[in-house]
């Protein structure tokens, strides 16, 4: 085994998988995952089980990540396809051990699709679309039984408080922006920045004039419904949905669009999905609505990336690049449906 890393040293993870009834005190194998936010995954095996282990500092231990794990237990009783989450011997979803806590989900065998190299399969598209649909069908009816409060927040107004955040970022005193401008040699993502910033600065004016009052009923919503969270099968059937630590009480009409923008690298991917989740769900989407949803989404996202190049704060320069271009291209295609339907 290896587990000598910063967060999980051998003797550190004994003391974590000893509150669960699989662990003799051996692991096979451990691997640490590359770290995408303020949490550190691994993977380890014991026999020819594989789990996922998940650290949260301290900070994490909220009633939101609680409501998120109590959430998960009250879909393993559903068909929706979702990671298990592990309890310990005395039934809780997490284990405390210095100052962080540390959940444990059974690993899901699959693929992850690679948005950057190949279009979006279209099996991929319907499935995501009616899972979803299932996945808030679900949320709904948990909620109606259970609900809890919805944060206060208006989501068309997120791309502006990310411009706010871009334009008050500074280096050296200076607009981190103005900086880039003076950059004697510019790279192809900077280039990216200052050109994209131009754009969706005035378009994050426009979506913020919109009310939002279309996105009033809430149910629990994943909150975090991008490819990385996305486990498919060999006939690119979804298999999982995972990591659910953003759940919250949300527009599942919102979530419908952010998703569909996921799969916007055509016009017939945004309308397949469209219809694919009015099948499933039995309802009609106001296309408005969507359209709203989806722009508001990707412009949100795109100015995520011109924030993170800006303050230097992206783990892996190459993907927030790939990022960066697939986001245009679901931009332009969002863009050509608005005007075709």
């Amino acid at each position: 085994m290896n587990a000598e890393k910063t967060y999980f040293g051998a003797t550190r993870l004994h003391d974590i998988l000893k509150s669960y009834p699989f662990y003799a005190g051996v692991v096979d194998s451990f691997t640490e995952l590359p770290k995408t936010n303020a949490n550190v995954n691994a993977s380890f095996t014991i026999g020819a089980q594989r789990w996922v282990i998940k650290r949260y500092p301290g900070s994490y231990l909220t009633e939101s990540l609680k409501l998120s794990h109590w959430f998960q237990q009250q879909l393993q009783s559903t068909a929706i396809p979702a990671a298990t989450l592990v309890t310990t011997n005395t039934d809780r979803t997490y284990v405390t051990c210095d100052n962080a806590c540390y959940s444990i989900h059974t690993w899901v065998t699959g693929k992850q699709i690679d948005y950057a190299k190949d279009d979006i399969p279209s099996a991929v598209v319907e499935s995501l679309a009616r899972n979803l649909a299932r996945l808030h069908q679900a949320g709904k009816e948990i909620y109606s039984q259970q609900p809890a409060p919805r944060r206060r927040q208006n989501l068309l107004h997120w791309p502006l408080q990310y411009v706010a955040r871009i334009r008050r970022a500074t280096h050296w005193r200076l607009p981190r922006l103005l900086w880039l401008r003076l950059k004697p040699v510019k790279t192809a993502q900077d280039r990216w920045v200052l050109d994209t910033f131009a754009r969706l600065e005035p378009m994050a004016k426009q979506i913020g004039g919109f009310s939002g009052q279309g996105f009033s009923e809430v149910c629990y919503v994943h909150n975090d419904i991008y490819w990385g969270n996305l486990i498919f099968g060999p006939e690119d059937e979804l298999r999982a949905f995972i990591d659910f630590d953003k759940l919250e009480v949300g527009s599942w009409l919102y979530e419908v669009g952010s998703a569909a923008a996921l799969c916007a690298t055509s016009v017939v991917n945004i309308r397949d999905f469209i219809g694919a989740y009015e099948d499933e769900a039995g309802i009609s989407l106001d296309i408005d609505l969507m359209v709203l949803a989806m722009m508001t989404k990707t412009v949100r996202s795109s100015l995520w990336c011109v924030l993170a190049h800006l303050q230097g704060t992206a783990a892996d320069p190459a993907w927030l690049r790939a990022w960066s271009l697939h986001l245009e291209i679901c931009l332009q295609t969002i863009e050509a449906f608005a005007q075709a339907k």
